[in-house]
């Protein structure tokens, strides 16, 4: 795309690999950080009208404070530049609408939809007296 572009960890996977595997090698390969699966979603559509292509949504709780985690390295392919952007969850939209502003930067559709829709939730539950 000849820009910037803000994504999960993602990646295809290796022959005989489950997908849980597979999901916690990117993230490692990705970013440096070592993770716990908390959900594995269902295969969906990227694009139906274009491709038979699908993706799985894999739900990871990373913890900080693991020593794993703090002196952690990536390990990318040598033709990937990868620059992790850590956001606090709460800021996520705001954060994505400011990074758009600029021309050399696309934000994957993923990543703006779970922004969206957590901030939706946040402003949903806000207005109910639960």
């Amino acid at each position: 795309m000849k820009c910037y572009t803000i994504e999960f960890p993602a990646g295809l996977i290796d022959p005989n690999e489950k997908i849980d595997d597979t999901a916690i090698r990117e993230l490692k390969e990705e970013t440096g950080y070592t993770g716990t699966i908390y959900h594995s979603g269902l295969a969906t559509s990227l694009d139906p009208g274009v491709s038979n292509c699908t993706v799985v949504q894999v739900s990871m709780q990373i913890d900080g404070d693991d020593p794993i985690n703090i002196n952690k390295a990536k390990r990318t392919d040598g033709d990937e530049f990868i620059e992790v952007v850590l956001v606090p969850i709460h800021e996520l939209l705001h954060k994505l609408n400011d990074l758009a502003k600029d021309e050399n930067v696309v934000i994957d559709s993923r990543v703006y939809s779970y922004a969206v829709g957590f901030q939706q939730s946040k402003e949903f539950f806000r207005s109910k007296k639960i």
